[in-house]
């Protein structure tokens, strides 16, 4: 069984890795004046992004919060998936995302070791979910060579130039999903159990 916390753990991971997106862009870097996180153990988390004020529009008053009612926690995911991505820090938010929704996780950082690990075919795996943009070869070719060593595997990709990729292209090779960083939590599981399920 998941836990609540290594849940939300992943959530958090996840609006973590959005606000250091943007203080990774030059431009951003000007804008974003500050990051505020409240939090407590067994309370929700607050993240707040403080920006300066736009100029030439009108200030708009807050809106209340309502809190919603607690969702009703999901079945936990089972399955093998490699996750490959050149950026440690994405990497592992991957991978403890995928792990505290009951996913075993094979993490690599490099593609063309991970091609290594894929052709011992006796390594059992459900899915292959992949960065595009990685050095020595990029997802779309991961993808392609991986489906080609264990057909039928499913892989997703994932992009921060989502528009760059052409659907019909990512089915050509072998692309079964293509999701846009940063990488929203709720489509990403949904995937997978679409995917995980059908395999």
């Amino acid at each position: 069984m998941v836990s609540s916390h290594a849940a939300n753990r992943g959530y958090v991971l996840l609006v973590l890795e959005f606000i250091v997106g943007l203080l990774r862009l030059g431009r951003c870097r000007s804008i974003v004046s500050a990051g505020i996180v409240e939090t407590a153990p067994g309370a929700s988390s607050v993240f707040r992004v403080l920006l300066p004020p736009a100029h030439g529009v009108a200030a708009v008053e807050p809106a209340v919060a309502v809190p919603a009612a607690p969702a009703a926690p999901a079945a936990p995911l089972c399955g093998r998936v490699m996750v490959v991505d050149d950026e440690a820090m994405v990497g592992e938010f991957m991978a403890e995302l995928l792990s505290g929704w009951g996913i075993e996780v094979v993490l690599q950082r490099e593609p063309m070791r991970a091609l290594a690990w894929l052709e011992n075919t006796g390594q059992p795996l459900d899915l292959l979910i992949t960065d595009q943009t990685m050095p020595q070869l990029q997802g779309l070719q991961l993808a392609e060579r991986a489906v080609g060593l264990r057909p039928g595997l499913p892989v997703l990709l994932y992009t921060g130039n989502a528009d760059g990729i052409d659907e019909a292209e990512a089915q050509r090779h072998g692309v079964c999903g293509v999701l846009r960083k940063p990488v929203d939590a709720d489509t990403l599981r949904a995937l997978l159990q679409r995917c995980l399920n059908a395999h």
